[in-house]
This record gives C-alpha cells, sequence and structure tokens, in this order.
C-alpha cells in the first residue's frame, strides 16, 4: 500500500468497506451465535439492530455531507453532530460509532475545540478494533494535541502506536515521521526535526524531493541549525 495515501483515504476505506460489509459481517456473526445457542428470537433483534445501525449510519454520512457544504450554516452542522452522537449512544459497540466519533473529532477542530476532538479521538482509539483505524486515531489525536500546544502530548501519542513498528513496513510511517518534525519544529529541536524529514524522505524511497511540503519544512529546520 503506498505509504503516502493519506489517512483520509484510509479512513474514505474503511469507511467503504463497512458500506459494503459491515451488516453482512455483523449479521453472519449474529447467525453463528444463534445457531450454536439456539437464540432464534435474540437472532432476529439484533438482525433487526445491526439494519437499523446501518441505516442510522448512512443518515449520518449524508448529514455530514451536507453540513461540509455548509460550513457557516449552525442547523446543519448540529443535525449532523446528533445524528453522529445518535449512533455512538445506540450502537456503540459497532465500527459505525467509531466513524461517527471521528466524524465529530473533524468538526471539533473545525470549531477549534481540542479538549472535545481529544476526547473523541480517545474514544476511537480505546474502542477499535482495528489497528489500522487505531493508527489513524492517534495520528490525529498528535496533530489535535500540537494544535491545542501540548507537544508533549502529541509525541506520546505519536509513539505509543506500536502495532506497527513505525518502520517502512508501516503504511502510516512517513507521515509519523513528517509529523513527529513537525512537533519537534514547534519544541524548537531543529536537529530532530530535520532527522524526521529526511526520515519522511527516505521511506517513499525518493528523499524529501517527492513531497515538497516536507522539502520546504526540511529546509527551514536546518537554517535555525
Amino acid at each position: 500500500m503506498d505509504p503516502m495515501r493519506t489517512e483520509d483515504d484510509q479512513v474514505q476505506a474503511l469507511k467503504k468497506w463497512w458500506d459494503e460489509n459491515g451488516v453482512s459481517t455483523v449479521l453472519s456473526v449474529i447467525v453463528a451465535i444463534a445457531a450454536v445457542l439456539g437464540w432464534r428470537g435474540w437472532q432476529s433483534a439484533q438482525e433487526a439492530k445491526a439494519e437499523a445501525a446501518a441505516f442510522s449510519y448512512q443518515a449520518m454520512q449524508t448529514a455530514v455531507a451536507a453540513a461540509a457544504q455548509a460550513p457557516d450554516d449552525d442547523i446543519k452542522i448540529a443535525e449532523a453532530m446528533h445524528a453522529a452522537d445518535t449512533i455512538k449512544q445506540e450502537f456503540a459497540k459497532t465500527g459505525y460509532a467509531q466513524f461517527a466519533a471521528l466524524a465529530k473529532a473533524k468538526q471539533a477542530v473545525l470549531d477549534e475545540d481540542y479538549a472535545s476532538a481529544e476526547t473523541e479521538l480517545r474514544w476511537v482509539i480505546d474502542k477499535t478494533q482495528s489497528a489500522q483505524l487505531r493508527e489513524i486515531a492517534r495520528l490525529r489525536l498528535a496533530r489535535v494535541l500540537l494544535s491545542a500546544g501540548n507537544t508533549d502530548g502529541a509525541l506520546a501519542a505519536l509513539n505509543q502506536g506500536a502495532e506497527t513498528g513505525g518502520t517502512s513496513g508501516d503504511i502510516f510511517a512517513a507521515q509519523k515521521a513528517e509529523l513527529a518534525g513537525d512537533i519537534h519544529i514547534a519544541r524548537g529541536e531543529y536537529q530532530l526535526a530535520v532527522e524526521q524529514y529526511e526520515r519522511a524522505g527516505k521511506i517513499t524511497g525518493d528523499g524529501p524531493t517527492r513531497l515538497p511540503l516536507v522539502a520546504m519544512k526540511l529546509g527551514y529546520a536546518k537554517s535555525q541549525i
């Protein structure tokens, strides 16, 4: 997988998978449990709940898209956030709830409400069973903490992801290295920033020149040493 694919692309890919497979995956688990335990009534209730979750999620996506098209429309934004809250409250154990939390975190960042964004992202990190989604949430959490001026917390969040090890095999390794460089810049640690920006370039295989913005940041960091 392309290491420079953004986490937004990754989230969209995960959302697409849930759109196409979420209900069938949940239903297959329900059927298997019911077959073993003989809980036919329970199976019917759970199937209805899974379908309701999918319907609510589609409604939330529609509301979020409408809010994105009207960023100054407080009513549309409130409707989107209400839809996300409903999914988190009523279907908290589903993947839909985690995407709802990401939507809430994104809006909180737009509102510069970094504390709320942090809360939502930590919720995703705690609840998700997807290592990929957890890494995405950690990246976003690190950015949120950096924006809030908490560079210690940002570094801690960035370094916490142990599932992938931060090597070239980590699909987010280049993004992590670039973000680490940004954090070090904010801390006035220019040599460490240079090392991270150069690392981001090496992970892509062509050096920082493949990443114009990283190259600019690298040049700035070097000029401060």
